[in-house]
């Protein structure tokens, strides 16, 4: 994606790939994907949620790979960002201390550094699924951040389906909202998916980046 504003051209890299069972695999997958994007003269890489590991059918999987903040895999993204001029925007499943459940964190990592840290306040409890019984939720809005020409806004994936989160972040100045997502399947869920996302950014006048 290609947005020409009057002060420059903002280039944004959408890294959309299937996360797998390990770690490992994960990290390499990121790794490259940002190694690509630097090459190519991104200012943005958006990658899915919840990349450090994914299993079908386990949605507690996730639980049993969480990581802290500062460990192997974000401090992988962190060290194949140092020196690049992409900013890159994740989720990962964070280790909260003294609660079994993990963190959905959103990462914004520029450089080595982490510049924020966003833990998703809709959870996914809707008819089959309960993401809350493995996941906690946050009940903080994530904070505006400048990225090149624009006031950029975060949200993670169910998040875009309440109108007040967007509006809030369009209030605070955001003019670009990112969103980091893994959508479920099901039947319309595309369709769902595209009218939310239409719907936001016609809501807001702002751009939308979803991965």
């Amino acid at each position: 994606m290609i947005v020409n504003t009057p002060q420059q051209t903002f280039r944004a890299a959408l890294g959309q790939f299937f996360v797998k069972e390990t770690s490992t695999e994960n990290l390499a997958a990121a790794r490259s994907l940002i190694e690509r994007s630097e090459t190519a003269g991104a200012d943005l890489l958006v990658l899915p949620e919840c990349i450090i590991a994914r299993k079908l059918g386990m949605p507690d999987w996730g639980q049993k790979h969480a990581e802290p903040l500062d460990g192997p895999f974000v401090s992988g993204l962190r060290e194949a960002t140092r020196g690049c001029r992409v900013t890159v925007v994740c989720t990962v499943q964070a280790k909260i201390a003294n609660e079994s459940r993990y963190a959905n964190d959103l990462l914004v990592i520029q450089n080595g550094e982490l510049r924020l840290t966003y833990q998703k306040i809709h959870l996914y409890d809707a008819f089959r699924g309960k993401e809350s019984s493995y996941a906690a939720p946050g009940d903080v809005l994530p904070q505006v951040l400048q990225i090149g020409p624009f006031k950029v806004g975060f949200l993670t994936c169910y998040d875009v389906r309440f109108p007040e989160m967007t509006r809030a972040l369009a209030c605070a100045g955001a003019t670009l909202l990112v969103v980091s997502a893994a959508w479920v399947k099901g039947a319309l869920k595309e369709m769902q998916w595209d009218i939310c996302l239409r719907a936001r950014a016609l809501e807001n006048t702002c751009y939308l980046i979803v991965a």
